[in-house]
């Protein structure tokens, strides 16, 4: 349900990102963050991870919870290993009429708060 893609960092560095991809994968979407969050740590040191949320099959960008992305639990496994990477709000979903982009942000950074009180 997850994939790395490969990003260019502001500061030079790759990075990934998680998000569906547009067919099944054999893993399952937390199996596979898991295996995305263990090589970013082993393997590019010190980078970034992309977070958003998305419905599979090819569905739209959702705020943060109402998708299939596992965002909960790898910001938890990040919190649990120490992962010295860190992750970034991806805000790719429309912005509701009567909200903006900030406000919609400070919900993805509550969303942040909790998962990460609940470990």
């Amino acid at each position: 349900m997850l994939r790395p893609v490969p990003e260019a960092s502001t500061r030079g560095g790759p990075g990934a990102r998680l998000t569906p991809p547009p067919q099944p994968m054999p893993l399952s979407p937390l199996r596979l963050a898991v295996t995305i969050c263990k090589r970013l740590q082993a393997e590019l040191g010190r980078h970034y991870l992309h977070l958003k949320d998305r419905r599979k099959n090819n569905g739209p960008n959702v705020p943060w919870g109402e998708g299939d992305t596992p965002i909960r639990e790898v910001l938890q496994l990040m919190k649990r290993e120490k992962y010295d990477f860190m992750a970034t709000i991806e805000l790719e979903y429309p912005i509701p009429q009567g909200s903006d982009t900030m406000t919609e942000l400070a919900k993805c950074v509550r969303f942040v708060e909790e998962a990460l009180a609940t470990t």
